[in-house]
This record gives C-alpha cells, sequence and structure tokens, in this order.
C-alpha cells in the first residue's frame, strides 16, 4: 500500500508562505466595506464585500453571541435587518475573508 503525501509536507517551509500575504488576499482585503448591521436591539459594525457578505457576518456573529437564538436568528427575513455601509476609514471593525463559509 503507497502513501500519498499530504499538503504541505512536501519540503517547503510553509512559514514562508505563511508570512507572505498573496496578491489575491490583499486585494480581497482592500475591497472590503464597513457596515452597520442592527436588528432588534443588537447592533453590530462588520466588513463585507457587499451587503449580502455584510448580513452573513453579522448572522454569524450572532449566532455566537446568542447560541439559544441561533435558529431565530438563521429564519429572520433579510428585510429584518438594517444594513447601513459605513463611511470610508472606519477602523473599528473586524476584518472578514469575502465570501467565506465562516466557521
Amino acid at each position: 500500500m503507497t502513501t500519498q503525501p499530504q499538503s504541505g509536507l512536501s519540503g517547503h517551509d510553509p512559514s514562508d508562505r505563511a508570512s507572505q500575504g498573496s496578491p489575491a488576499m490583499e486585494a480581497r482585503t482592500e475591497r472590503l466595506l464597513a457596515f452597520r448591521v442592527r436588528v432588534g436591539h443588537e447592533q453590530l459594525l462588520v466588513r463585507g464585500c457587499d451587503r449580502a457578505d455584510a448580513l452573513r457576518e453579522a448572522r454569524r456573529r450572532l449566532c455566537l453571541e446568542l447560541p439559544r437564538m441561533w435558529d431565530v436568528i438563521q429564519g429572520l427575513d433579510d428585510s429584518r435587518f438594517d444594513v447601513t455601509p459605513m463611511p470610508e476609514g472606519v477602523e473599528s471593525v473586524e476584518s472578514n475573508d469575502c465570501g467565506s463559509n465562516l466557521t
């Protein structure tokens, strides 16, 4: 029985790649916009590529902050969320990988 090498174990130092951001990753980070997302009494500042991406990130974070409400949060219609773009230069917003399926 032969075993195939696992990715990342082919003799290359993974720390070299991790220390250097790829151009695609840097471009993706630069395109992120800041949004304020409000639903009910909760308000979050998030980054996203567009309104839909900001809404995904807000739902994810709300589910983490309010775990007993995850089914309600996921079941809410998008129209229940007030998503407002924030002005350029807002620094107090966490970054998010654009379009990623967040864990």
